[in-house]
């Protein structure tokens, strides 16, 4: 033993183990000293429970998440940090509707630890959970059809959504909007396509409701811009030799012109050009093929009939054009016109010892074509008024201006032709 102690190896081996023991030793105590001294640690964005009847009621004021502030010994604090097997919650159950203040609590945490909650009062409010059905309203850009088309009608299916929140929040409600998006661009047909459903309250921000449907299919209707265009006659060409064309009436006093809004909104009239030298004292009627006009793309009708009133010329039988007495016709005054055909004229200022024949007209009878009050003219009869001439005492033919007498309702009055030929012959 002696010698082992007197060998220097021993005693520089023991003097190691020696070392070692007290270096753990040391270590064991400081970490125990670490372990037991106390640490502050903050958790953040810890999720909130919220316990309520959530099928009859809606909360608002209670955030999703909340920071809790641990303080303890470090070892503690550092394995609930780890874990998060603890649980932040609100208990609403036993409230009623209406405002409340509530704090945040805590579950499964350690007493030895020290716990704040961050925030600690919640201002809160209960209320009733309501359903109300709303009608859809479809918002579509325009900017997507082609040029010179709008959208005419637009209808969704379905056309109501439910809306399901708090009361405050529903009875917010504005406005439920089916909003299109589409790529889309120079639409110039009608058109399917679904739709996001947002609400909106009248300070047009959303509010924190559900909605069912969220989407809705939206039909829009879309049209080519067009507008009434009123017909304006205009007469081409000579008619035919012994007629008198005294008036040219439309089928129809307007036309529709499609295209563009600026282009088809410029348009005043459509003039139509009448060939009246295609007319015939049999055929009064001309067919007139419509085109669209310059910078526009159609017209409707694409056809338009044009009735001719006439009369025969001196020399020509009015009997042969077969004329009856026409209907009342406005004038741009306001008045009224109507013309009466086959009108015999009578031939005064002769005594019982002449005869009259007429070679120009053959028949002795004219067109008359008189204006004035629409009521008074409605009711004229032949009856009402004549039309004649004065002659001279004398034998032989005689050219004479055509004159009228009739009742003072009639503002104006024209014949055709304005002159006759009678054939006077003194009896023996």
């Amino acid at each position: 033993m002696d010698k082992m102690m007197d060998n220097p190896w021993f005693l520089r081996i023991v003097a190691l183990l020696l070392a070692i023991l007290m270096f753990f030793t040391v270590k064991n105590a400081e970490e125990a000293a670490g372990l037991n001294a106390r640490v502050t640690e903050v958790l953040t964005d810890v999720p909130i429970e919220v316990y309520y009847d959530n099928e009859s009621a809606v909360v608002t004021g209670v955030p999703p998440v909340a920071d809790v502030q641990i303080a303890g010994p470090a070892n503690l604090v550092q394995t609930t940090e780890k874990l998060m097997d603890f649980t932040l919650f609100v208990d609403l159950r036993e409230l009623s509707y209406g405002e409340h203040q509530v704090m945040i609590q805590t579950e499964n945490l350690p007493e030895e630890l020290q716990v704040r909650v961050n925030p600690v009062v919640l201002d809160i409010i209960i209320e009733e959970r309501v359903t109300k059905e709303f009608p859809i309203d479809p918002e579509i850009n325009e900017q997507i059809l082609a040029e010179g088309y709008y959208i005419e009608s637009t209808a969704t299916e379905p056309d109501t959504v439910l809306v399901t929140g708090a009361e405050s929040a529903v009875e917010s409600i504005d406005v439920v909007k089916a909003i299109l998006s589409t790529e889309a661009e120079d639409i110039d047909e009608s058109f399917t396509a679904k739709a996001q459903i947002r609400v909106l309250d009248a300070a047009l921000k959303q509010p924190a409701v559900s909605i069912e449907p969220e989407t809705t299919e939206v039909r829009v209707n879309v049209a080519e811009y067009s507008r009434e265009v009123p017909v304006t006659i205009r007469e081409s060409g000579e008619a035919p030799e012994g007629l008198i064309v005294q008036e040219l009436l439309p089928s129809q006093e307007t036309v529709q012109i499609f295209g563009p809004k600026s282009t088809v909104d410029a348009i005043k009239e459509y003039i139509v050009s009448v060939n009246t030298g295609v007319l015939t004292a049999s055929d009064r009627t001309i067919e007139v093929a419509l085109s669209p006009p310059q910078g526009t793309r159609s017209v409707a009708p694409t056809e338009l009939t044009v009735s001719a009133n006439i009369a025969a010329e001196s020399g020509t039988a009015a009997g042969d054009l077969g004329l009856q007495a026409t209907e009342v016709l406005m004038t741009d005054t306001g008045e009224s016109r109507r013309i009466f055909a086959n009108v015999p004229v009578e031939v005064k200022g002769l005594g019982k010892g002449y005869t009259v024949s007429f070679p120009e007209p053959e028949n002795g009878r004219l067109s008359l074509a008189v204006t004035g009050d629409p009521a008074a003219l409605a009711a004229l009869t032949a009856a009402d008024f004549s039309i004649y001439v004065e002659a001279e005492e004398r034998s032989g033919r005689q050219r004479l201006s055509v004159k009228f007498k009739g009742p003072g309702a009639i503002a104006s009055w024209l014949v055709a032709p304005g002159h006759v030929t009678v054939e006077i012959v003194k009896k023996v």
